[in-house]
């Protein structure tokens, strides 16, 4: 038997041989099945209907329970012989911003369409509080149908990459040469209901502290005497790996930090310059977001022959630009996707917090094997192809039509993003000003920035590639926007630009 998972947002006609399962949370299933020609299939949509800003795809159970109709019509179903099983709808909401009547919503318009199609409903499992995991079989057709407790639905795996075990308690240990950053961090961490399980002055202390408290992130200064913070990682790495923040004054030690990332270090943090009560709550939201973030980690859940269904291939359309946005364990990804690109391709725009402090290192090292351009992008900074911008802290970055070009504008807000550059602005703005020809690419990351851009370009029809959750550790705000059906592709690094090349390309004005 061939199992397969179907993700949000996608609809699934199994094969003879196949078994094909989906988890539920507030999102419904419409199980469709023809007895007499075996033939049945599937859906799993996360909203009713679209609005009149959105385009129909079928995350709209509204567009996917007629597009299961149509396929397996032509798969050789009768529609006068199918009948209809629904389940979901539960009252399970995961921080996905939606509103709070929505299992219920997703449960009546199946309920509509059904009828107005004269198709039967003979089975419902449907609201609650509970989560489902679905399981359809064909020849001959069975649908098994489980059921969480109230207390682990929040825990259910919508994305289908395994669940995303988030610590309750962090635990975190503290090397830093001077006491009084060692202070001010373990006041920090206690402040915002983390466990700092002890301090560390050098390399020697901090070697004794991490193998006896065994803590889940690190945070380590890169400037230390004796042994550096760079060296120490490495060690570390080969001996006792743990996640790390790097902690420096990044401008003077660029080298240093890139070093750090190839070491494995997962995140990057600055020093305060000053330590005025502004810059340390600046300071400490980062600090706390990047440990969490660290802590986190992804617990694999499919067994390995599972095939994952992503859907139909998108239509052809022209791509005029490419924005970009990803924070933790994204730099080497991010890499291999820049120097994949060709001098043909469409602008590129990223937003990428954690190399935000480097930038001018990073892009040197990037450079050496790229065939396109890489800039820290200027103030109304003009967009042309073969060429790739990047937004530098402390700036957001909105992209703009002015006359017969496309603008980059940067601004410094720190309102709209407590970790500039923000994603979602970004790729907001190039949905609003170039809506279908808007290619947005989310790449490694942690937290809810970019969730609510992306369905911004959803919104106006643009396209969404995801960088597939297999190829990171850090796939929290990926499985996100695949739970709320928000992507056209999951790809890796190196394959994202190359699978573009096969798009259209429209010259951005």
């Amino acid at each position: 038997m061939k199992h397969v998972y179907l993700l949000p947002g996608k609809i699934f006609i199994p094969k003879p041989g196949e078994e094909v399962s989906t988890n539920l949370g507030s999102c419904v299933s419409v199980v469709l099945c023809d007895p007499m020609a075996q033939i049945a299939g599937l859906t799993h949509y996360v909203l009713p209907f679209p609005n009149e800003r959105q385009t129909p795809t079928q995350r709209f159970g509204s567009v996917a329970i007629t597009d299961l109709i149509t396929q397996m019509e032509a798969a050789g179903a009768k529609t006068s012989r199918v009948q209809a099983h629904i389940y979901g709808g539960g009252n399970i909401f995961r921080g996905l911003n939606l509103t709070k009547d929505i299992g219920e919503q997703n449960i009546a318009v199946a309920f509509h369409i059904l009828t107005r199609k004269g198709i039967p409903i003979v089975h419902q499992d449907v609201g609650g509080v509970q989560a489902r995991k679905i399981t359809l079989s064909v020849a001959p057709f069975k649908v098994r149908a489980e059921s969480t407790t109230p207390d682990s639905a929040a825990d259910l795996d919508l994305s289908g990459f395994g669940a995303k075990a988030s610590p309750a308690e962090v635990t975190v240990a503290i090397v830093d040469d001077n006491e009084n950053i060692r202070d001010l961090f373990q006041k920090i961490f206690t402040q915002n209901g983390l466990k700092v399980v002890g301090t560390a002055g050098d390399a020697h202390q901090a070697r004794k502290l991490i193998v006896e408290k065994k803590p889940m992130v690190v945070t380590l200064d890169i400037e230390m005497p004796g042994m550096t913070g760079v060296e120490f990682l490495k060690k570390l790495m080969e001996h006792f790996p743990t996640p790390v923040v790097m902690v420096s004054q990044l401008d003077a030690y660029g080298e240093e930090a890139l070093q750090a990332m190839e070491y494995g270090a997962v995140e990057f943090v600055q020093k305060p310059l000053n330590f005025d009560q502004a810059s340390l709550r600046s300071m400490a939201v980062s600090l706390v977001e990047k440990v969490r973030a660290a802590a986190f980690h992804v617990v694999s859940a499919q067994r390995p022959n599972t095939a994952i269904v992503e859907g139909a291939p998108r239509a052809a359309q022209a791509t005029s630009l490419v924005v970009i946005g990803g924070n933790i364990g994204s730099p080497e990804h991010l890499q291999d996707l820049l120097q994949s690109a060709t001098p043909s391709c469409p602008p590129l725009v990223i937003a990428d917090s954690t190399i935000g402090y480097f930038l001018g290192h990073y892009l040197r090292r990037v450079e050496q094997n790229s065939a396109i351009g890489l800039h820290i992008a200027g103030s109304d900074q003009v967009l042309e192809p073969g060429n790739a911008y990047f937004i530098s802290k402390p700036f957001n970055g909105t992209v703009e039509k002015e006359k017969e070009r496309v603008v980059l504008r940067l601004s410094d807000d720190s309102v709209v993003s407590k970790q500039p550059p923000s994603i979602n602005l970004l790729f907001s703005s190039a949905a609003k000003t170039l809506g279908t020809e808007a290619t947005a690419i989310l790449m490694s990351s942690f937290g809810s920035d970019g969730l609510s851009g992306l369905e911004s370009v959803s919104s106006t029809g643009g396209q969404i590639l995801l960088q597939h959750p297999k190829e990171t550790k850090f796939s929290q705000t990926i499985q996100q926007a695949i739970e709320m059906g928000l992507f056209d592709s999951l790809l890796g690094a190196k394959e994202m630009l190359p699978y573009l090349n096969r798009f259209p390309r429209k010259k951005v004005a």
